[in-house]
């Protein structure tokens, strides 16, 4: 059983090995000088630290706390592009939208038996239209 070996312990290679480690606060990684690969850039050590907070992250930012930030708040983006000492970078993604919709009426309620609730949910012309509109 692996259990959370992977998530306890260093794995993987490339250009940068850990350096220090302190779980759920940050984690330094410094440039691996035995790497077989050529280092493209000038980077040799990086600080990743998690900040979960949308509107922190994005102070951070704007602070010169940390260089470069991930998962922007849409409603900000707009703004950070607009500020000479930024550059926002963006592209395309791949995600799933899953809507689940509570079913627990039709369960629980005598009423809906025999398909009278499926029929009642709008079905395909719901997806359709959410999916027109993005």
């Amino acid at each position: 059983m692996i259990g959370n070996v992977p998530s306890r312990n260093t794995n993987g290679t490339g250009p940068y090995m850990i350096k220090g480690w302190e779980p759920d606060k940050q984690i330094t990684f410094i440039y691996h000088k035995d790497w077989w690969g050529k280092l493209d850039g000038n980077v040799t050590d990086v600080t990743y630290t998690p900040i979960k907070s949308d509107a922190t992250r994005v102070s951070a930012l704007l602070s010169g706390e940390v260089d470069l930030v991930t998962d922007l708040p849409t409603q900000d983006v707009d703004r950070l592009r607009k500020e000479s000492a930024l550059k926002v970078l963006d592209g395309h993604e791949v995600r799933t939208i899953f809507i689940a919709l509570d079913q627990t009426p039709c369960l629980a309620n005598p009423t809906f038996q025999n398909g009278a609730c499926g029929n009642s949910m709008p079905g395909r012309e719901f997806v359709v239209g959410l999916q027109g509109r993005w």
